[in-house]
């Protein structure tokens, strides 16, 4: 692995830089290096989906040339509309509108008693270009209803959460 000399330290690709040190202007990381990350919070209140493709959070993130995302989602609380239903709730994160992720739907419900759930989800995107990329996190759902972002406007924060990585093309 190459390293690189800043204010006589030595820095790899995988060291955190020391506090106030910045790269100069022009500076390549080498490829799959993380450039920034940033955690983004999805809006208090319920979001109650009986359809697909409903926006439970979204963000924005400039990035490079030719660098990728990669995005790490957590759903927030799910509850389901009637404990009676075998009600299937999805996940689908997308960078400028091209899913990146394996659609996941959770089949826990199918059947069972759970009123309450949480899914994760994460993906890489492509190769991008330079500039400001919008990061949207869909829930999704499939015979009956759910409520995302259950309780979120309580203390303990139950909404959609994701982080996203800019990873050096």
């Amino acid at each position: 692995m190459a390293l690189t000399k800043l204010n006589n330290r030595s820095v790899s690709a995988v060291t955190t830089l020391p506090s106030g040190v910045t790269l100069p202007s022009g500076t390549i990381m080498p490829s799959g290096s993380v450039l920034q990350a940033i955690r983004v919070k999805g809006p208090t209140g319920d979001i109650v989906i009986s359809s697909t493709d409903t926006t439970i959070c979204q963000g924005t993130i400039t990035t490079k040339a030719n660098s990728k995302l990669m995005v790490f989602v957590h759903s927030g609380q799910i509850i389901r509309a009637s404990a009676s239903t075998s009600t299937n709730p999805g996940l689908n994160i997308r960078v400028d509108g091209v899913g990146i992720d394996c659609v996941d739907n959770m089949h826990s419900w199918y059947g069972g008693n759970e009123e309450r759930l949480f899914l994760i989800n994460q993906g890489l995107s492509g190769s991008l270009g330079a500039g400001t990329h919008t990061v949207s996190v869909y829930g999704s759902v499939y015979n009956g209803s759910c409520t995302f972002n259950a309780q979120s406007s309580s203390a303990s924060g139950r909404s959609c959460e994701m982080m996203i990585l800019e990873i050096a093309g």
